[in-house]
């Protein structure tokens, strides 16, 4: 995120500005958040984005669980006698 997310935003927060954008304040900004401005129905719209997303929001799940179960995995059991005192 910090080598591919942030300098991306902040090269388009860089062009906005040069080209004069003006910004919403932030209550307003958090309003538009809360409602459906457009709906994005075509592919074209996707396609440029579709492989990271289909990686990040569907193999990047995968693998923490993986992770996780694997981290659970080395650790050993608790004692009999600590198990049966809880």
């Amino acid at each position: 995120m910090v080598n591919v997310d942030v300098p991306m935003y902040y090269s388009q927060y860089l062009a906005d500005e040069a080209k004069g954008v003006t910004y919403h304040e932030p209550a307003v900004g958090l309003r538009l958040m809360t409602a459906c401005q457009h709906v994005a129905d075509d592919w074209a719209g996707w396609s440029e984005d579709a492989l990271w997303m289909s990686l990040y929001f569907g193999l990047g799940p995968v693998m923490a669980r993986a992770l996780v179960v694997s981290l659970r995995a080395d650790q050993a059991p608790p004692p009999k006698a600590a198990a049966a005192k809880s």
